[in-house]
């Protein structure tokens, strides 16, 4: 026998949906993201932007998450798709194992937002995505040349530069590390070497660009000497 509903209060103009929790809300708190840090060593900000964007089910985002370099002390897991924003590797693999993504515009701009927020820095991370994606979803290398292809295009409508419109991936590679070695020289050859002969112990001039530390001024530059 079937038991009659009732859905009158249903249809009496009040909110149906104030109360009832999203995806990722039953355990979400707004200090969550102090766990994600203390058990994961995810970056704060890392954090807060994956328990602000996923509430619970950042723990799985974090999880997916590759450990940093050896040589990192901190954070120890989430590498960045950009230095700029808070995105990390583990968001596409969650992306794609829970959302359905397909495409590299499918996280790039309907999962992360990142070519909404810097369409240039989208394009830095497109080799990680690609790389990625193609080892959750066993691409072709004519799969990820495709991808790239159409990827960058679509940049393009977001405000990449137009003379970028037919970059390769090697030639995106080749110019990143070419503009980090760039930019350390150009940096090295423009700031003066510093003596602190006069300090004691010292026997080596400070490296190229360093600030001299405060409790060094006092010793380099008596403050009858500073204005």
């Amino acid at each position: 026998m079937t038991k009659s509903f009732n859905d009158a209060s249903l249809l009496d103009g009040t909110c149906q949906t104030s109360h009832v929790r999203l995806t990722g809300a039953h355990g979400y708190s707004k200090t969550m993201f102090i766990n994600l840090v203390s058990h994961f060593g995810l970056a704060a900000d890392v954090a807060e932007h994956l328990a602000h964007n996923y509430g619970d089910r950042a723990w799985e985002v974090a999880a997916l998450s590759a450990p940093r370099d050896e040589t990192s002390d901190y954070p120890f897991r989430g590498q960045k798709l950009s230095a700029a924003y808070p995105f990390i590797d583990g968001e596409i693999r969650y992306a794609v194992q829970n959302e359905y993504a397909q495409t590299a515009v499918d996280v790039l701009a309907r999962r992360t937002r990142l070519s909404f927020l810097d369409a240039n820095a989208a394009l830095r991370a497109l080799p990680r995505v690609i790389d990625t994606m193609s080892e959750e979803l066993q691409w072709t290398e004519a799969r990820k040349e495709a991808e790239w292809k159409e990827t960058v295009y679509f940049l393009t409508t977001m405000g990449l530069p137009q003379n970028k419109a037919g970059i390769t991936r090697d030639e995106l590679l080749n110019t990143k590390q070419g503009s980090i070695i760039s930019a350390i020289e150009n940096k090295a050859a423009q700031a003066p070497v510093r003596p602190i002969a006069n300090l004691p112990g010292a026997a080596e001039p400070f490296s190229p660009g360093l600030p001299v530390p405060v409790a060094m001024k006092e010793l380099v530059e008596p403050s009858a000497m500073r204005t």
